[in-house]
């Protein structure tokens, strides 16, 4: 699983010349099956990345939060969000969902049964 990159993110006024730090992070979920029985053990797959991704939501919008300024807000949203230009640094969020995705990854054994995750070159020893 990945999630795909530009994440999205905006300082929308909220009024007093403060700005809010808005982040939109897409996930979709690509599903190939061969047959019924297939699809319901991919679904399984899918099942456990929504579960872990509705539990890391929060971790992610800790970066949402309302500045003094727009040039405080954009400052912030490069750091966390987009990046600086050509910094090579790698944003705090980008971060943050790429340990998520990890995370899912390594849960996606427990769906597997012995064979599936020999398949899948994971040996158990």
């Amino acid at each position: 699983m990945y999630i795909r990159s530009p994440l999205r993110a905006t300082c929308d006024c909220v009024g007093d010349g403060k700005f809010k730090l808005s982040i939109a992070v897409d996930v979709r979920f690509v599903v190939s099956y061969s047959t019924p029985a297939n699809r319901m053990h991919e679904m399984e797959h899918v099942g456990v990345a929504l579960d872990y991704l509705g539990r890391a939501k929060p971790s992610w919008q800790k970066f949402e939060k309302t500045y003094s300024s727009l040039t405080e807000c954009d400052y912030y949203r490069q750091k966390y969000v987009t990046g600086f230009p050509n910094s090579g640094r790698i944003p705090d969020l980008r971060q943050e969902i790429d340990r998520t995705v990890d995370v899912i990854n390594s849960q996606q054994r427990t769906v597997d049964d012995f064979f599936q995750n020999i398949g899948h070159g994971r040996w158990p020893w």
